[in-house]
């Protein structure tokens, strides 16, 4: 529950302007600012800089593309080489960028509304860490809605009834509990299991529309592991 809540906090937004870039590693420790820098050593920060473990990273961008390489930012631009890959991007077009486990899946499917569970297929073992970004609409009730949903709770015949109404959802195993996934997730799993998707309505509503859903899962833990989540 504590990387629950540490990895949560880390993908927390601001309450106004531009979120802050935060780094996470596998002690627990969240470091927050604004990221000016990054090299084969360290991350600077506005004002401050903290060592990184170095090598390669792995890169997802908002878009669901993955890389793996050399990383570099100078002037807001985040650079990937190695193996023959050389990319670019904006930073805040960076979802996340991590350090550590070279076992890595990724996966870009559509989730769609009123379809019920969707299964990935992506089997998750306990430890694996899983980022997952969605984007899209979809119409369920009086209203259409991206992945956080409506301002209003689901009701109790709801896939979640605790999520909100037409907000993207998961859950790792069928008799896994559903969680809120909304347009960006990460944390850690706690069990083992099959990783299930669905936008939040009655199974047997109406709604129309789907979620386009990018899901990377590093499957070696996170003892390790260092990240960076770039603000927005």
């Amino acid at each position: 529950m504590k990387r629950l809540a540490i990895l949560a906090a880390a993908l927390a937004l601001a309450a106004c302007g531009r979120a802050p870039d935060r780094l996470v590693d596998g002690s627990g420790r969240v470091v927050s600012g604004r990221l000016t820098a990054l090299d084969g050593a360290s991350a600077t920060f506005k004002g401050f800089s903290v060592e990184i473990p170095g090598g390669r990273a792995s890169v997802l961008l908002r878009s669901g593309a993955l890389y793996r390489g050399d990383v570099s930012l100078e002037s807001g631009t985040l650079s990937v080489s190695g193996d023959g890959i050389e990319a670019s991007a904006r930073l805040r077009d960076v979802a996340v960028i991590t350090w550590g486990p070279a076992s890595v899946r990724n996966l870009l499917l559509d989730v769609h509304a009123g379809s019920g569970w969707c299964d990935t297929h992506l089997y998750v073992e306990r430890g694996a860490r899983v980022v997952i970004l969605a984007g899209g609409s979809s119409v369920v009730g009086t209203g259409t809605v991206g992945p956080e949903g409506l301002e209003r709770t689901a009701t109790t015949i709801s896939l979640s009834p605790e999520s909100l109404d037409g907000s993207l959802v998961g859950r790792i195993g069928e008799d896994g509990d559903p969680f809120t996934i909304g347009e960006s997730w990460a944390s850690v799993a706690e069990t083992d299991g099959y990783l299930e998707l669905a936008v939040n309505a009655p199974s047997t509503g109406a709604a129309a529309g789907y979620y386009t859903v990018s899901i990377t899962v590093e499957s070696d833990g996170t003892e390790n592991l260092t990240a960076i989540f770039p603000g927005r």
